[in-house]
């Protein structure tokens, strides 16, 4: 029977530093993926426990690119950029383009 290997953020990213020293995942990256369901965790009580294992196993699919899979074109990163300024605009309650 195999034990899973339960961690708390903080511990987990200094085991992936133990392997990793140059890894640039931080607490605040395991947190949000916590946060935004992309890692498994249990709550108890106040702790958030992380499995270890399928911690890695994510960072070792995301980077899994296919042939298909090509990096976003230059024209589209302006658009994109606006879209999110007049999001922004919206949000804060500013006019958007001098309406």
């Amino acid at each position: 029977m195999k034990i899973p290997r339960m961690r708390i953020a903080k511990v987990l990213v200094d085991e992936l530093k133990i392997l990793d020293p140059a890894t640039p995942i931080t607490i605040c990256c395991i947190k949000r993926l916590v946060r935004e369901d992309k890692l498994k965790y249990v709550k108890v009580g106040k702790k958030v426990l992380i499995n270890l294992d399928f911690c890695i196993d994510y960072f070792n699919n995301q980077f899994d690119l296919d042939e298909t899979t090509s990096p976003p074109s230059e024209k589209s990163t302006p658009e994109i950029k606006a879209d999110r300024m007049e999001q922004y605009r919206r949000n804060i309650g500013l006019p958007i383009n001098g309406k």
